[in-house]
């Protein structure tokens, strides 16, 4: 991978056309920018963490919705 240990690797955990799925990131910086990405390409994005600590779908509505009225440009036009 990238040379990090799994329990310092930060996953985001989403279903798309009923198949769940995990993404593997290095920073949360980084699980962030991917779980809103996938929000806009239309994921059921419902865990964002470690394997130590993580935040489920409430959590991250309010990151996205704090994203986006930061910058009104992130999210994609359709």
């Amino acid at each position: 991978m990238n040379g990090l240990s799994i329990s310092e690797q930060w996953h985001v955990q989403y279903r798309k056309d009923g198949k769940d799925g995990i993404e593997m990131h290095p920073t949360p910086e980084r699980a962030i920018d991917a779980a809103c990405r996938m929000l806009d390409d239309g994921y059921d994005v419902y865990g964002i963490g470690t394997l130590a600590d993580s935040v489920g779908r409430t959590e991250i509505a309010r990151i996205y919705a704090m994203r986006e009225r930061q910058n009104p440009l992130f999210r994609r036009k359709a």
